[in-house]
């Protein structure tokens, strides 16, 4: 826990993106070798997702500092994942244009910015959060979201956008709200969505 002097330095280290980015980035590691060490990552942290959901008698997260933390580095940690999974795609494709290829790049697109959605799932339980929890989530979503959207302009991002209104209108908290704002300006497409809701 956080809370805690000792666990507290564990917890950020395992948190910590320089962990996979070390690995991940080091263009004189093979591709191969670096999408098998991703997929370890990307493994143990989906392991670590579920760690820190404990709610108390008052229906709000005992740990939500640490749950936020690991999402935090579960988004980043995807962004190189996920690109460096097509990167294998491509360099080992007899015909990187075919429509096998292009599918199964397109698969893997659609997966991350649907994980991108879960994140967002978060605010199902709005009220189990403090303000500095949501403030960290707000923080998360104005981090990660733009680089998602910046590495994927061309991705599918209608459910991600109709969730993005949704919570916007359900959000009680501004700094949640403005974040969802400024994804959805960045989101192509949204100025259609709005005109025509």
């Amino acid at each position: 826990m956080f809370s805690d002097p000792e666990t507290a330095e564990v917890i950020k280290k395992l948190t910590d993106s320089q962990n996979y980015q070390v690995v991940l980035d080091d263009n004189q590691l093979g591709i191969k070798h670096r999408n098998e060490m991703a997929q370890q990552y990307f493994d143990q942290w989906k392991d670590m997702t579920g760690i820190y959901e404990t709610m108390d008698r008052r229906d709000k997260y005992i740990y939500e500092r640490e749950m936020i933390a690991v999402w935090h580095f579960g988004l980043g940690l995807q962004l190189k994942y996920f690109k460096l999974g097509t990167d294998e795609i491509l360099e080992n494709a007899d015909s990187p244009d075919s429509e096998n290829v292009k599918s199964t790049i397109r698969s893997n697109t659609d997966a991350i910015v649907s994980n991108y959605g879960f994140y967002l799932n978060l605010l199902d339980s709005e009220k189990a959060f403090s303000t500095d929890g949501l403030n960290e989530i707000a923080r998360g979503i104005s981090t990660y979201f733009p680089k998602l959207i910046q590495t994927y302009p061309d991705a599918d991002y209608s459910e991600l956008l109709q969730k993005i209104e949704h919570m916007e209108k359900r959000s009680k908290t501004q700094e949640i709200k403005s974040a969802l704002a400024g994804v959805k300006g960045l989101l192509p497409h949204a100025e259609e969505s709005t005109e025509t809701a």
